[in-house]
């Protein structure tokens, strides 16, 4: 395993695992022999669970060579912040208190992660209670900062980030409440991200309840490409573009440049409702997307946002005041035949000039249309407006109206191995 193999994404050590292009334990081996010659100066793990990994490791490399179901980090080292409970391995929190703790139970977190295939190499170091910023405590001493010894490396997250920074493995898990994800990440140098809360259930619930968010911390961020049939916008683009970004001026149905399966994940947001016709461009996007996983396992996620096409149909729709019933009403003239409607793009000072068009399509044009192509859906969200009414006397009315009528509908669908309707 060499030293770029070090800092390789999670997303493609499982991919090169899963295609037997390497071996589980030999990653876990240099994992290990990685995290032995930097730890003791770094002191970024507390509690090594290596030979328990390295058994893991032997079992996991048994399930790829019979063929069985694979979870999506298969093989992954990762670490356990030391804040979160784990059957049969010491957590201390970071205290004297609890420095001979051993749990009887997983947090959620802990349990999921080692569904996904991911093994754990050991414990890291937190602040005491995860209730600082300094990357310090009074059971476990400093952590120290991988780029300049003795300089804090951030908290409470404090063994993760040094994990990442360092090349200790890919994929670190974390707890935010008030930075404690995002400021070793920054003083790191690597990627963190406090998900929603909820989105990764922290179950038992915490000492400090609701305050905690379960997130990541990671070495390697997403790379990302966007594609736009105007040069001019593509140009904007390239100006504000962040790392890891790349945009190419092309045709969203047909881009060449990219390689098949080469992407996680394809969003398109307010542009399928302004291509015509709309099945290519859901067929290069199945072309795009990864194909699915052993065992039956989705691919690639696309997500699809349009006007919603049962209430907002361009000329075809509109509000209305009932005054008898004191009620803002949504008309709509037509819903289930296809149109299209011209715009013009200067109406005012170059009328007829530069025109464009937007086209209606029913909902089930776009599910079928996805599931020709490989793309099954999965779920449906109907966003309203945000938008809220100056006081007076319809404002109530206007509210409950933006509430109840949506403006957008957004679509999930993932890669899967057959075609319903092909």
């Amino acid at each position: 395993m060499s030293k770029e193999l070090s800092f390789t994404p999670a997303t493609e050590l499982a991919r090169m695992i899963r295609e037997k292009a390497l071996s589980p334990l030999e990653v876990m081996r240099e994992t290990i022999a990685r995290a032995e010659a930097l730890n003791p100066r770094l002191n970024a793990i507390c509690t090594p669970t290596f030979d328990a990994a390295l058994k893991a490791a032997a079992e996991a490399e048994d399930a790829v060579m019979r063929g069985r179901p694979l979870g999506i980090l298969h093989g992954v080292p990762t670490t356990i912040k030391d804040l979160a409970l784990t059957r049969g391995v010491r957590t201390m929190s970071g205290s004297h208190i609890h420095r001979d703790r051993i749990p009887d139970l997983d947090h959620l977190h802990v349990e999921r992660l080692r569904a996904a295939g991911a093994i754990s190499i050991g414990k890291t170091t937190v602040s005491e209670f995860g209730w600082s910023g300094v990357s310090n405590s009074p059971l476990t001493g400093i952590t120290h900062n991988p780029w300049k010894h003795g300089m804090n490396a951030g908290a409470s997250s404090a063994g993760a980030g040094v994990c990442a920074a360092a090349g200790i493995g890919p994929i670190h898990q974390g707890s935010d409440g008030a930075g404690s994800i995002r400021m070793p990440a920054g003083f790191c140098g690597v990627y963190g991200i406090k998900p929603s809360h909820g989105r990764v259930p922290y179950w038992p619930t915490p000492a400090n309840g609701l305050i905690s968010h379960v997130g990541a911390l990671a070495r390697t961020g997403v790379a990302v490409t966007g594609v736009d049939l105007s040069p001019s916008l593509i140009a904007l683009a390239r100006k504000r573009a962040a790392a890891g970004t790349t945009y190419i001026v092309g045709d969203a149905r047909d881009v060449p440049e990219l390689k098949s399966g080469s992407f996680d994940a394809a969003t398109c947001i307010m542009a399928a409702m302004n291509i015509e016709p709309v099945e290519p461009l859901f067929a290069e996007i199945a072309r795009l997307l990864r194909g699915p996983g052993p065992g039956n396992r989705a691919g690639g996620r696309a997500v699809i946002v349009i006007l919603h096409p049962a209430f907002r149909v361009p000329r075809q729709s509109r509000w209305k005041w009932d005054d008898g019933r004191k009620l803002l009403v949504r008309e709509v003239d037509r819903y289930l035949g296809a149109l299209k409607v011209p715009i013009d793009l200067r109406p005012f000072n170059r009328p007829g000039e530069a025109m464009t068009a937007t086209y209606h399509r029913p909902v089930e044009t776009y599910l079928n249309g996805l599931a020709k192509a490989g793309l099954w859906t999965d779920a449906l969200e109907e966003w309203p407006s945000h938008r809220t009414s100056q006081p007076g006397p319809r404002a109530k009315a206007e509210n409950r109206a933006r509430d109840e009528f949506p403006l957008f509908l957004a679509i999930r669908a993932n890669k899967v191995s057959f075609r319903r309707w092909a």
